[in-house]
């Protein structure tokens, strides 16, 4: 008879159904509540499920960051702006200068200059010193003071401009204007003072065109030694709008509060130093964008006589955002403090030129 084997034979492996049979009472055992045994006392009451937590408020989007291009055609526009302003009144004012001294020299040539007081000059067309014409008529003087080559107190001037030129280098001047001569310097007053009504008065500047109409004064005290003038003008106006073609964009922008200074020293007729310095605010459109901004100088900038900036600092205020200039050795250094917060937040630097190029 054969021996059987000692080998024993394995275990049955548990069916599915009793391992998760014990599982369920382990667990049991280890919540009895749950399970409604481990005591005389009746069942837990089931626990309600919570309710969810309302989900966090997004956080506000980040306000937009001021870009340079943005930046850059502000600060063009914030100085350029300011800059032909005064230059259109200064140039109704030099350029009406100009031509009295004309009226007076073309009477003493023609031995007119000995009048008997009653007459006055109008709508008589003359040839601007610089080139182009002129339609005036001068009011609310006698025949000797309306043709004595100067600005005398009283006085009024009704000009018609056509590519009218006070001098070389001066703007070329088209529209009408009127200046009224407030007062006339003398032993005891430096300053002559005018008002000046621009109507559609268009100058051509080194970045293109501006026409304006509003009405300003100018108060001009003048120095000069050995061939040399300084010319130093007092600007101010209530509210004066600029039609601009800058870089052949278009745009119009109008200029309220406006207190500016513009310094001009010639040689003779030759244009060999300016200054310019102001506080102003203004508001418009140029090359698709709106603005609504304030600007001022930090003193007074030095120009080139194309009136682009040499040296000197000025501040554009926009509702988001301090932009600052200042230029030095042909180049800009432009900062921008987000949130007017005094963290500047951008710094960018880039030629003269390019400043130039972005207004409009």
């Amino acid at each position: 008879m054969k021996r059987l084997s000692s080998v024993t034979a394995p275990a049955p492996r548990p069916a599915w159904a009793t391992i998760q049979s014990a599982a369920a009472a382990i667990a049991c055992g280890l919540a009895l509540t749950a399970c409604g045994g481990g005591g005389g006392g009746s069942p837990a009451a089931p626990t309600g499920t919570p309710s969810p937590s309302p989900a966090p408020a997004p956080a506000p989007a980040p306000a937009p960051a001021v870009s340079q291009s943005d930046a850059t055609a502000d600060a063009a526009n914030g100085l350029y702006a300011g800059e032909a302003t005064a230059a259109a009144y200064d140039g109704v004012y030099d350029a009406t200068l100009a031509i009295s001294a004309t009226i007076a020299q073309g009477l003493s040539t023609s031995r007119m200059h000995a009048l008997d007081g009653t007459v006055t000059t109008t709508n008589v067309n003359l040839a601007c010193p610089g080139g182009g014409t002129v339609t005036i008529s001068i009011s609310g003087g006698t025949a000797i003071s309306e043709t004595n080559g100067q600005f005398d107190a009283g006085e009024v001037y009704t000009l018609a401009y056509t590519g009218c030129i006070g001098a070389t280098g001066w703007p070329a001047l088209n529209g009408n204007a009127t200046l009224t001569v407030n007062s006339a310097a003398g032993p005891t007053n430096p300053a002559t003072a005018v008002t000046i009504v621009a109507s559609g008065v268009s100058a051509t500047l080194s970045a293109g065109t501006v026409t304006v109409d509003g009405t300003g004064t100018v108060s001009r005290t003048s120095l000069g030694a050995n061939g040399s003038v300084t010319e130093t003008s007092t600007i101010a106006s209530d509210s004066t709008t600029l039609t601009t073609s800058f870089n052949g964009r278009g745009g119009s922008v109008t200029l309220t509060g406006v207190s500016a200074t513009d310094v001009l020293t010639r040689s003779g007729s030759t244009l060999t130093g300016w200054q310019f310095g102001g506080q102003y605010a203004l508001s418009g459109t140029a090359n698709g964008r709106s603005f609504d901004t304030s600007a001022g100088t930090d003193g007074l900038l030095t120009l080139d006589t194309s009136a682009n900036p040499v040296s000197g600092d000025w501040t554009v205020t926009r509702s988001d955002a301090i932009l600052k200039a200042t230029v030095a050795a042909g180049s800009v250094t432009l900062t921008a403090d987000e949130g007017s917060d005094g963290t500047i937040d951008s710094t960018w630097t880039f030629p003269t030129a390019n400043l130039t190029a972005a207004a409009g």
